[in-house]
C-alpha cells in the first residue's frame, strides 16, 4: 500500500506531464495557425503584386528575362521583406515560446 505522501507525489507528477504535454500541444497548434497565416498572407500580396503590373509589360518579348529592368519591381521588393520580416516574427515567437515554457518545467 502507498502512503498518502506517495499518492499526492504521484499525482503531483502525473498533473506536470499533463500540464506540459498541453503547453506542447499549444506550441504546436500557435506555429501551425502562425504559419498558415503567413503563408496566405504572402499569397495575397503576390495576388496583389502581380495585378499592378501593367498588361503590356507581361504581354512583350522585349521584357522575357530583363523583370528587373523593367522599372515596376517596388510590388515584389516589397513581398520579399514583408515575406522576410514575417519569417523571423514567427521564428522568434516559437523560439520565445519554446524558452518560456521549457522554464515553467
Amino acid at each position: 500500500m502507498l502512503t498518502i505522501d506517495e499518492k499526492m507525489t504521484k499525482i503531483k507528477q502525473r498533473s506536470r506531464i499533463l500540464h506540459h504535454e498541453k503547453q506542447q500541444k499549444r506550441i504546436y497548434l500557435l506555429t501551425g495557425i502562425s504559419s498558415c497565416i503567413c503563408l496566405v498572407l504572402i499569397t495575397c500580396l503576390s495576388i496583389a503584386a502581380a495585378k499592378t503590373i501593367p498588361s503590356e509589360q507581361t504581354s512583350s518579348d522585349f521584357y522575357y528575362g530583363t523583370f528587373f529592368a523593367a522599372g515596376s519591381i517596388g510590388g515584389y521588393v516589397l513581398i520579399g521583406v514583408i515575406s522576410f520580416i514575417l519569417g523571423i516574427s514567427v521564428t522568434l515567437l516559437c523560439f520565445n515560446l519554446r524558452k518560456k515554457y521549457t522554464q515553467d518545467d
